[in-house]
């Protein structure tokens, strides 16, 4: 990045602080489409002599990602180039620096499902485990990203996460105590996904002679 920002003062091309802020987002568009191009047609044939398909679906994930990023970086870098005052600049990169986390949170939950899924159908054929606990792996694995995310978005501006956290600690173990009932219900649904006593289709008789079918298996 300082790189590009050097070559372009160096040129002299303009003592206009604007002229090169508007090259510097122009240099790092070029520099973007150079990094798609190379993402989508080099590394992706790569990609075409493995026999998994999990690479070129992260492949995929990252593609649009990347370019983004890149561009995102030469507008910061655009108006470093202006001079702004502290404060302005202060509010300016928090923004495309927590555009730029979501960016890439969202590209984290897509990866995070794919290589969850294939994971999973890998682990079940091999020992039985049930596909179904594949929606209940994928949003811990969200709400794991999302509350990462929200801790590098609360450091971008400045924000003390120290006492988010122990307060996040206290509150959980608070809700730790009064959902007992309610995590151990989420625990034996655990159980009924791995052991698999029954499966959606099967009928059940219970103790009272009650019999009914099996439509959805759900954590509670």
């Amino acid at each position: 990045m300082n790189a590009v920002t050097g070559v372009i003062e160096s040129l002299n091309i303009s003592t206009s602080p604007y002229i090169n802020a508007i090259l510097s987002i122009v240099a790092f568009v070029v520099i973007a489409k150079a990094a798609d191009l190379f993402v989508g047609r080099v590394l992706s044939r790569f990609t075409k002599f493995t026999k998994s398909e999990i690479d070129d679906e992260i492949l995929d994930a990252i593609h649009r990602p990347v370019y983004f990023t890149i561009i995102l970086i030469g507008v910061v870098l655009a108006i470093a180039y202006l001079k702004p005052s502290q404060k302005v600049l202060f509010y300016a990169d928090g923004i495309i620096y927590s555009v730029m986390t979501v960016i890439w949170m969202l590209t984290a939950v897509k990866i995070s499902n794919i290589v969850i899924e294939d994971a999973v159908h890998k682990v079940a054929d091999v020992t039985g485990l049930s596909k179904d606990i594949i929606p209940l792996i994928e949003n811990v694995s969200k709400i794991a990203i999302i509350i990462a995310a929200l801790m590098v978005a609360l450091s971008l501006w400045k924000i003390n996460i120290t006492p988010i956290i122990a307060s996040a600690g206290i509150a959980g173990a608070a809700v730790a105590l009064a959902a007992k009932d309610t995590i151990a219900n989420f625990f034996g649904g655990l159980s009924v996904f791995a052991d698999r006593p029954f499966k959606i289709g099967d009928f059940i008789v219970l103790d009272k002679g009650e019999r009914g079918e099996v439509i959805a298996i759900g954590i509670r």
